[in-house]
């Protein structure tokens, strides 16, 4: 059991809320390559349909289009919801604090504390952790550049200990 608990001023600016947005598509965009599986799923069946009639490709590359398209909305989506609150507030800082039981997070007029089990997944680039909670499209961005790494190091751990996914992307 660690003494006192870590604490970190995590500062978050666009760039860093565009990469999470960006991590945050991959994530949903691949969903175990469901989209591009769904994607190939209707194309097949179209391109056969094409070899009888060569006037349903456009059918085949609609489809098509509108599977990308769709891919594309949804990093509009975490775009929009990440950067929008940058925005509207400039740039914006959270305190956050890492006890043996749970996580508390501070900034302007909120504060929340969770338990480490409400964290179910941990995404992992170089520059940023994004911890995605039990709640679907709750998630918390946390800019390495603002964490030590033995905070980053006692993090994870927590996390494993919990029954988080780690993940690198």
């Amino acid at each position: 059991m660690s003494e006192k608990p870590y604490e970190a001023m995590l500062h978050y600016t666009e760039p860093v809320l565009r990469k999470s947005a960006f991590m945050l598509w991959r994530r949903h965009a691949a969903l175990g390559t469901a989209l591009w599986v769904g994607l190939s799923t209707l194309t097949l069946p179209l391109m056969w349909l094409t070899q009888e009639e060569p006037r349903n490709m456009w059918i085949m590359a609609g489809a098509s289009v509108v599977g990308l398209v769709l891919s594309r909305l949804v990093y509009v989506l975490c775009y929009r919801a990440l950067v929008g609150y940058s925005r509207e507030q400039g740039s914006f800082s959270m305190q956050v604090r890492l006890e043996e039981a749970s996580l508390f997070f501070q900034g302007g007029m909120a504060s929340s504390t969770l338990p480490w089990v409400w964290v179910k997944e941990l995404l992992k680039t170089r520059e940023i952790w994004l911890l995605l909670l039990a709640n679907k499209g709750q998630v918390f961005v946390f800019p390495l550049a603002d964490i030590p790494l033995e905070v980053q190091v006692f993090l994870e751990a927590r996390l494993r200990a919990a029954g988080a996914k780690v993940k690198a992307l």
